[in-house]
């Protein structure tokens, strides 16, 4: 973590990129006293970006902070006006929390019998409730027991998750000996990719991409689907990883989102692994091949490899 003066210094810059709010952002609650201590001493500019790193922090003291300087008559304008915006953001994740506690409540307390789907999906809104909500939200949710073990094991690291941060769900989620239920802590893990956390989760989904059990290996792929998964930590070892995949002995679902993955972190300039695809969808095109091939939705990995290629040769 940066140091004080090493903030004052960013801060004092002409402009504060994302990517540097971003990665602030990520050590939470941890840095938020000193983003305070730097606000007075730093440019407009840099008073932006803190009141943009604390509104993704978002835990009481960066709110408490936020109405502090929209309430100070003698700030600029355009800080109080950013410190608004803030707020009214943060205003509205907290209603977005109340839903969800609302909706959760509502499930777990009623003795209708949840089906298949539905637990699943009570299961992710509480784990998407420990990276984004407060301490009593999770502590309502505690207070509350469901006949599903798996319900009552993700409300556990929920509360773990909100208490100690992801890096105790890491933690956890790499013993042997857990405690918590294995299936619980990766269901918070990856839940938080799509939160302030991404950055340190990444480490993780990275691992899973060499896991031999179904569900880390899934949730990985499906992670380096996404368009948005950062490119800087692509290196030969995860794009070997993704043709091992594609070539070995997986099922059809995951060779597909290893076909899909390769479209995304391959680039026109990596030619050799580009020759590879080629290659391999050749061979499916071979008349003595016939394709048999099919992921859960019936789609052709030949489609798949197709559509990489297409997108690959555009980048």
């Amino acid at each position: 973590m940066q140091s004080l003066d090493d903030l004052r210094n960013i801060f004092n810059k002409k402009e504060v990129n994302e990517e540097i709010i971003e990665e602030l952002a990520s050590y939470g609650k941890n840095i938020t006293h000193k983003l305070i201590e730097c606000f007075e001493t730093a440019n407009i500019s840099g008073k932006r970006g803190i009141i943009e790193t604390l509104s993704l922090i978002g835990d009481p003291l960066s709110i408490s902070f936020l109405k502090k300087v929209t309430d100070n008559q003698n700030e600029n304008y355009l800080i109080k006006a950013s410190a608004e915006g803030a707020l009214d953001k943060l205003q509205k994740q907290e209603e977005s929390v109340k839903r969800k506690i609302a909706k959760i409540t509502k499930q777990v307390i009623s003795n209708k019998k949840l089906n298949s789907i539905e637990v699943t999906n009570l299961v992710s809104d509480i784990a998407m409730l420990g990276s984004m909500g407060s301490s009593s939200s999770i502590n309502q949710l505690f207070e509350l027991s469901h006949s599903i073990p798996r319900v009552n094991e993700q409300v556990k690291v929920a509360k773990l998750h909100v208490q100690k941060g992801i890096e105790a769900i890491i933690s956890e989620y790499k013993k042997k000996d857990s405690i918590y239920s294995k299936d619980a802590l990766l269901e918070a893990i990856y839940c938080s990719y799509e939160t302030k956390e991404r950055k340190i989760v990444i480490p993780t989904i990275i691992e899973d991409l060499s896991s031999s059990e179904y569900v880390p290996l899934f949730n990985s792929l499906l992670r380096f689907c996404d368009k948005d998964f950062p490119k800087d930590v692509i290196n030969n070892d995860i794009k070997e990883r993704l043709f091992s995949i594609l070539k070995g002995n997986y099922k059809a679902n995951l060779k597909d989102y290893a076909a899909q993955a390769l479209g995304n972190v391959l680039t026109r300039k990596d030619q050799k692994y580009v020759q590879r695809l080629e290659s391999i969808l050749k061979e499916l095109n071979s008349k003595n091949k016939f394709l048999t091939l099919f992921d859960f939705n019936g789609n052709y990995l030949k489609e798949t490899l197709e559509n990489s290629l297409r997108k690959i040769k555009r980048n």
